[in-house]
């Protein structure tokens, strides 16, 4: 994966800072048809990145809204926050 300043003028989807080190994606069209193929890519970069001890590491987690369990928007963010966290896990007992 090209460096994440590389690709800041490619980004298709709207990014929102929503604590100090933390975001968030609402993807559509194409980019939500994409969206395993985009999270494994983000996923498998920093894993790259920290066995070779370079480039940025990103915990990254994912939620899709679902009507019969979410009652608001942050019931959608907390579902992805909670994926975001075992994602950072994972990451942390990766050897590298």
């Amino acid at each position: 994966m090209e460096n994440c300043s590389d690709r800041a003028d490619r980004i298709s989807f709207p990014l929102d800072l929503t604590g100090g080190d933390e975001f968030a994606v609402i993807l559509s069209g194409k980019d939500y048809e994409n969206r395993e193929t985009l999270m494994q890519t983000i996923r498998e970069a920093s894993m790259t990145h920290k066995k070779k001890k370079a480039g940025a590491i990103v915990a990254s987690g994912i939620a899709l809204y679902d009507p019969q369990e979410d009652h608001t928007v942050a019931d959608v963010f907390r579902r992805a926050d909670q994926d975001m966290y075992a994602n950072k896990k994972e990451l942390k007992e990766q050897h590298g």
